[in-house]
């Protein structure tokens, strides 16, 4: 960690490899670009639970319309989502959770609790 800071890097992720797991070359040289496409093969999207979602919504229905706090109960309709906005809402979700979602769940849900629901039990069948 010391020797990270010193350089000006910060690790989001280390990994803890058994003796001669890294892939090399016959003449022992780090194959940087098959140990990159392995470590990135072990990344998965983080599971979508309800309160994962319902919170990332609050927080980018929070960023996009300019409130300070947004209920949950309320529908997200109800904070100025046009659908452009919506649809885009629904792409950002897709990618956080590595899934492709309806479009229409934003427009189709009374609340914001409700599409966290529906958008985590959408998630889990996907994957």
């Amino acid at each position: 960690r010391t020797r990270l800071a010193e350089d000006g890097l910060q690790a989001w992720r280390v990994e803890v490899l058994a003796p001669r797991a890294l892939p090399k070359t016959s003449s022992g040289k780090l194959q940087r670009h098959a140990a990159r496409d392995a470590f990135v093969a072990t990344l998965a999207p983080e599971p979508a639970s309800q309160d994962r979602v319902r919170d990332w919504l609050l927080t980018q229905v929070a960023q996009r319309v300019d409130v300070k706090e947004v209920d949950a109960s309320r529908p997200i309709l109800s904070y100025g989502i046009d659908s452009l906005e919506g649809v885009s809402l629904i792409g950002d979700l897709e990618e956080l959770l590595g899934c492709e979602l309806p479009a229409r769940l934003v427009f189709d849900n009374p609340s914001l609790e409700v599409l966290a629901e529906r958008v985590a039990a959408s998630a889990r069948d996907a994957q």
